[in-house]
């Protein structure tokens, strides 16, 4: 079914293991996050044939994940070229669920922890978010997120599977678990996480957002619920 919620990212998102210094009480072992400082989000931003400061990312891929040189090489040259024919955007923003299974067939299905995972905005809050993301000055580009919710495309929710409060800084998204903060939002809320590492209801996501900005001891960041979706890596069905 359709929502209210505009599309903000495709991506292919590798599980993550959760980290000692989270609270194993209300944090599964293997969680869902959307935020690139704590899991691997694919297109990674050192795919970019441009990007030289990424050469040492994608050496150590090559050797954590066994891929050969010419085949990143390749990679790279294929991200680079989707991104010229505006079906990918900045740093990690897959534009389409079609884009998302090409590049997953093509180059990451050997990796078996992978979620293609779409997630969007409620529409004032996407309103917020692109005040926030505006570009500044001429030689300033636009994020592949705020590219994508500028089309206000309304989000296909049939597969979603909770809400991740994620804050917006320098176009980087930040978990709570980055800040540690599942515990407040729950001593304070009540709320405790899915077995996905999401909440489950959008309201309390909400105020969830609202206790991290007024309450909390957390990144200067734009806090926000996204809605987390989930979508067969295979069936064409989905659109």
């Amino acid at each position: 079914m359709k929502s209210d919620f505009y599309i903000g990212r495709y991506a292919l998102i590798e599980l993550f293991t959760r980290a000692d210094s989270m609270n194993a009480n209300l944090i599964n072992d293997v969680i869902i996050t959307n935020s690139e400082c704590i899991t691997t989000i694919f297109p990674a931003w050192w795919m970019f044939n441009w990007d030289l400061d990424g050469t040492n990312e994608r050496f150590e891929f090559c050797d954590n994940y066994n891929m050969s040189l010419e085949r990143m090489d390749e990679l790279c040259k294929e991200i680079t070229s989707l991104f010229e024919r505006k079906e990918l955007g900045y740093p990690n923003t897959i534009f389409n669920i079609d884009t998302a299974r090409y590049l997953y067939d093509k180059y990451f299905s050997f990796i078996d922890r992978i979620k293609l995972i779409g997630i969007g905005l409620e529409k004032k809050e996407a309103n917020n978010y692109l005040e926030y993301n505006k570009p500044i000055g001429e030689n300033e580009g636009e994020l592949g997120i705020y590219q994508l919710l500028k089309k206000k495309i309304l989000i296909d929710t049939s597969k979603i599977i909770g809400y991740e409060i994620l804050g917006c800084d320098l176009g980087i998204l930040h978990s709570v678990l980055c800040n540690k903060l599942e515990t407040d939002i729950f001593d304070k809320l009540n709320m405790k996480p899915n077995k996905f590492g999401l909440y489950d209801s959008y309201d309390e996501t909400l105020k969830a957002c609202k206790f991290i900005r007024e309450e909390c001891d957390a990144e200067n960041a734009l806090w926000q619920p996204w809605i987390v979706c989930e979508y067969n890596l295979r069936d064409r069905s989905d659109k």
